[in-house]
């Protein structure tokens, strides 16, 4: 590895005396400007310098390196990073997918706990189910009640047991259509979420806590005012009572 020095205000003073110096071969002079630029210096440079100058026509006899290079130092370079191999590389974008990932499911999970409740998936599964089931045995039981209605209300009516089946079949039919316009009012009115549920829940709690913190001020007001007046009243009595009990005689000499 090739020494580097530090460009310092001797080397700057001598690379410009180089450059300044019109005995010296134009190449000479050009690397010592493009030496002056810079922030480091090679040493081999310097060195080559010197002895251009003690080989010219000029007094470069009297240049020293250690004079030169006096207030200088060492430019350290720093190691070259190691290259990854693509098996190491793949490796690692595995693992940070991975890592991404588990964070990522934590937040989600974080957010459902919180905004929902432990056990949602479950508890959501089995009202859902509930709720499926209850619908259709409500369908099965309305339209077996209006089937009856029908069959045995035309029974009354005429005799003929077809008429009968016609009547069941026509309030199988209402129910149906009835059942239908109740399914499409229910799904056109958006439900309330959970979240939306949680919130109002939070409202109310907050005001109901504020209510009970006024009515508790507006109570501890209230004896603070009866306990100040009863005392100003116990007073005033205490007052009067040592009057009267103080004899005249004891009046006269005060």
């Amino acid at each position: 590895m090739p020494l580097i020095l530090q460009n310092s205000s001797g080397i700057k003073s001598f690379l410009a005396s180089v450059t300044d110096d019109s005995s010296l071969p134009q190449n000479v002079r050009d690397q010592a400007m493009g030496l002056a630029e810079g922030e480091k210096v090679p040493w081999r440079d310097l060195r080559d310098l010197t002895e251009s100058l003690r080989t010219g026509d000029g007094a470069g006899s009297n240049v020293w390196l250690h004079e030169i290079c006096r207030g200088s130092g060492v430019a350290l370079q720093g190691p070259r990073p190691r290259a990854k191999s693509p098996a190491l590389q793949a490796r690692l974008a595995e693992l940070q997918r991975k890592l991404d990932q588990h964070q990522y499911d934590t937040m989600l999970q974080g957010i459902a706990e919180k905004e929902f409740g432990a056990g949602t998936g479950d508890e959501g599964g089995m009202a859902t189910y509930q709720a499926q089931l209850s619908l259709g045995l409500h369908i099965l039981v309305m339209m077996g009640t209006f089937f009856a209605a029908g069959f045995y209300g035309v029974s009354y009516m005429s005799p003929e047991p077809l008429h009968h089946l016609v009547g069941g079949l026509v309030g199988l039919i209402l129910a149906m259509l009835m059942e239908t316009v109740l399914l499409i009012i229910r799904t056109s009115v958006s439900p309330r979420s959970k979240a939306e549920e949680i919130l109002l829940r939070h409202d109310k709690e907050v005001q109901e806590a504020k209510l009970q913190k006024d009515r508790e001020a507006a109570v501890r007001q209230a004896l603070d005012a009866g306990m100040h007046t009863a005392g100003s009243d116990g007073v005033s009595a205490n007052g009067e009572s040592a009057a009267a009990a103080v004899p005249p005689k004891v009046k006269k000499e005060q």
